[in-house]
């Protein structure tokens, strides 16, 4: 019976901890994702006329 509450008790714990994560993560998520609405209108702004899009897509990306 011992073994059985404890393995519980563990088992438990770690889905505490997972849920803690996920919680974390989808915070991060959801800021990354607001940040990234606000700024979007400010990438690529001057696409239209620049000989070289790709250096310019490359420059004006937010690094991870």
């Amino acid at each position: 019976m011992s073994k059985r509450r404890k393995e519980r008790e563990r088992l438990q714990t770690l889905i505490d901890t997972l849920q803690k994560e996920l919680d974390a993560q989808e915070r991060a998520v959801a800021a990354r994702t607001k940040r990234l609405m606000i700024e979007k209108d400010h990438f690529l702004v001057n696409l239209a006329n620049h000989p070289n899009s790709v250096t310019l897509i490359l420059q004006e990306c937010p690094e991870p």
